[in-house]
């Protein structure tokens, strides 16, 4: 019998094109960290580290088929290998925070263009196309826009929830955006979170006088270790995270008719959406806080938007629309209070067509 030749995989190396601003490198399994510099070599497992403000990176596959931009407060870890005796691969990417802008080269059906990239909640299989990817909210959400061609979108867990430009859920995990599509892959619940007890504030009145009662005890239903006693003008707060359920008054003097009125903590935000480049408002941008959609709003035709209602807290609003790169906004709510986030800018995704300054194939090495 005749021997077979062995296949030979090995790693996908990559080059630092360019740099700016403070951009750190970390060779595979170490917890090293230099400056990186341009013309370096990457191997399958080194890391890539930006910093603000104005850090960045432009690294090219060597074979000249994927490129891709590392924009400040990012990290990137490489996963890609190699084919040599069928000239084949896949570039990988694991970006674990910031923002990435990727570019493969040739048709959707070449094999060696295959891309994923890799992020805390999903998956972005691209071939033969321009992508923004974002990873952002302490790793719990990924933004995904195409620019050109088609991204396979898959999410990691059952629980996270899709939504699309609309800021509808997305029932299938599995999913394909086209191009000018963006796609949010969110890891925690989908349906609007239930406000926690402790982030509301209660008063038991007499039903005949509207007047507070004190020194009643109220509990949740089912749970009598979950209690409060109302001070000497019926107020109680009940502290405990994410609880959910009725409230029972118990203890309550026969005089007391057992009105209970809940006082939610809410407050309120503001804003305009403009375009970047002419400063236009723009119409029918969906603003809504991460894993709320429930409280999503939309921009008038001067770009205005208001979310009412808004529960105390830090929120991070997610600024998305259609032809426009999304964009993330945080806000800090206290009670009763209308804040104004002022203007937020969105860039046109036409406009980032061109985001890489150089012809990646002049980096083609392999034969």
């Amino acid at each position: 019998m005749g021997s077979v030749a062995a296949i030979v995989v090995r790693d996908r190396p990559a080059t630092i094109a360019d740099v700016s601003g403070s951009v750190l490198f970390s060779p595979a399994n170490s917890s090293r960290w230099e400056t990186a510099r341009i013309g370096q070599v990457l191997y399958r497992g080194d890391q890539l580290l930006t910093h603000s403000p104005d850090g960045g990176a432009l690294v090219i596959f060597n074979d000249g088929n994927i490129a891709f931009r590392l924009e400040d407060d990012s990290l990137v870890t490489l996963n890609a290998r190699w084919n040599h005796v069928f000239k084949k691969g896949s570039g990988g990417l694991f970006l674990s925070q910031g923002t990435l802008r990727a570019e493969t080269q040739g048709g959707v059906s070449e094999n060696y263009t295959r891309m994923r990239i890799d992020t805390p909640t999903a998956w972005a299989d691209i071939q033969g196309t321009r992508l923004i990817v974002q990873v952002l909210n302490e790793q719990l959400a990924t933004l995904v826009s195409s620019l050109s061609g088609e991204v396979h979108i898959k999410a990691k867990t059952d629980q996270a929830v899709i939504y699309m430009d609309d800021a509808n859920p997305v029932k299938s995990k599995d999913f394909i955006i086209s191009e000018n599509e963006t796609m949010i892959v969110y890891a925690g619940s989908g349906s609007q979170p239930s406000l926690s007890l402790s982030n509301h504030q209660g008063r038991v009145k007499d039903r005949i006088t509207g007047n507070g009662v004190g020194h009643v005890l109220v509990h949740v239903a089912g749970n009598p270790a979950l209690f409060a006693e109302t001070n000497r003008d019926g107020y109680f707060e009940i502290s405990s995270s994410a609880v959910n359920g009725e409230l029972v008054i118990a203890g309550a003097t026969s005089q007391v008719s057992g009105d209970l009125e809940l006082i939610t903590q809410v407050g309120q935000v503001r804003g305009q959406v403009l375009d970047f480049f002419n400063y236009q408002g723009v119409e029918d941008i969906k603003v809504f806080p991460l894993g709320n959609p429930a409280l999503t709003t939309s921009t008038g035709s001067n770009g205005a938007f208001v979310i009412q209602e808004l529960p105390v807290g830090t929120h991070t609003l997610i600024v998305s629309g259609r032809g426009y790169l999304p964009t993330i906004a945080e806000v800090t709510i206290s009670q009763g209070v209308r804040r104004a986030l002022g203007q937020i800018r969105l860039v046109p995704l036409e406009s980032e067509l061109n985001f890489l300054p150089i012809i990646i194939n002049d980096f083609r090495q392999y034969p």
